[in-house]
């Protein structure tokens, strides 16, 4: 992984990140058609200062969007068992959410980003910080969900915060555990056995506050939380605000946790044993499906036509996610390669966007080198 690791070396060099990691799952097919490779690595620090801590393989990072693939292989997981219905509109789940156009969307509407809702919109700005993850501030943001109208787009996909934050209160409420708790028994813990700790996990915002995060590699300066520098609890201000756990944002974790539960997804679906309980082979097929109207799948992104992050040489069939404050996940069924990278590009300020750059050459030269090797 020479060209990779100067890849990310000179991406420190050139302000695109303070640091970040890379895992790579990969089968080597010398070995065995069920044996998977992997490797881990950490590069630069948690802030550009010269004294800043280094980034070490063990560093949670804030996974940003990625933790909406997450979510959707525990809530489809979670789905499956109880045998319900994707078509269930998202108000028979949570009855608060009756007579509004995100209550009406159905879940799968909602977790193919599909529900017409729109992308994003500032619910935060209706509380004040110090009131983050409180019932009053909950139900300051979620009547605003509520005003929420449709924006009709067709077939098309629009994708959206807006849909997640409700499949994630949904699934919740009409499963009777926290997202934390969902997470943990549908994708962490079937892992365990085979892969070892894994260090995915929600940060709430009522629990973490005060809470060393010397261990966190920090994000942006935030205006709206006092001008301060977050670290250890959740960059997304929407998220901040609803507590640290939702559908859409909020986990943290090791490029080396979303590797594995790359290398799990490309197992599975091929019927390997990956640990009892995990995500079925069949919900990991329906998720990877292609659909009308975008790239974006039922939990999942894929790679699109022209400038994909995913890179020029991962295959049509690769699916993923990225997320805003540096990740992305890419797993490529043909070439089964799993491959996370993580980063704090959003340090100290999200108008750097080099990122964009860095991600599909990462890809590229990780591909480079499986194929040679």
């Amino acid at each position: 992984m020479d060209e990779v690791a100067s890849l990310l070396t000179r991406a420190v060099a050139e302000g695109v990140t303070p640091g970040g990691q890379l895992s790579v799952r990969w089968r080597d097919r010398a070995a065995g058609s069920t044996a998977f490779r992997g490797e881990d690595l950490a590069f630069g620090a948690f802030t550009y200062e010269p004294s800043a801590a280094g980034a070490r393989v063990e560093t949670l990072y804030d996974l940003a969007s990625v933790s909406k693939a997450i979510f959707a292989l525990a809530a489809l997981s979670w789905a499956d068992r109880e045998k319900l219905s994707l078509e269930t509109p998202a108000d028979a789940l949570w009855p608060d959410s009756r007579g509004s156009a995100a209550g009406r969307a159905t879940l799968d509407a909602l977790l193919s980003h599909r529900s017409e809702l729109r992308a994003w919109e500032p619910l935060f700005r209706e509380v004040a910080s110090r009131d983050a993850g409180t019932d009053a501030a909950r139900a300051t943001l979620f009547a605003r969900l509520f005003a929420e109208a449709l924006e009709p787009n067709g077939r098309a996909a629009r994708y959206s915060d807006l849909g997640y934050i409700t499949a994630g209160e949904a699934v919740a409420r009409a499963s009777g555990r926290s997202l934390g708790q969902l997470v943990r028994e549908r994708v962490i813990e079937p892992l365990r056995a085979t892969y070892g700790e894994l260090s995915l996990g929600y940060r709430p915002v009522l629990e973490y506050v005060g809470v060393n995060s010397s261990g966190v590699a920090p994000t942006e300066r935030c205006a709206w939380r006092g001008d301060v520098v977050v670290q250890g609890l959740v960059h997304d201000e929407n998220c901040y605000a609803l507590g640290g756990v939702c559908g859409h944002a909020g986990l943290f974790g090791t490029a080396r946790d979303l590797a594995i539960v790359g290398e799990a997804a490309l197992r599975a679906m091929r019927d390997e044993d990956v640990g009892a309980g995990w995500v079925s082979a069949n919900v990991l097929r329906a998720m990877a499906t292609p659909r009308e109207g975008g790239t974006h799948r039922l939990g999942w992104d894929a790679k699109s036509a022209v400038g994909s992050s995913a890179g020029a040489l991962a295959s049509a069939m690769t699916f993923g996610h990225l997320g805003f404050t540096g990740t992305m996940l890419w797993c490529d069924p043909e070439a089964q390669v799993a491959v996370a990278l993580v980063t704090n590009r959003v340090h100290p300020t999200r108008e750097n966007n080099a990122i964009r750059v860095l991600r599909p050459a990462v890809m590229d030269a990780v591909l480079r080198a499986v194929s040679a090797g």
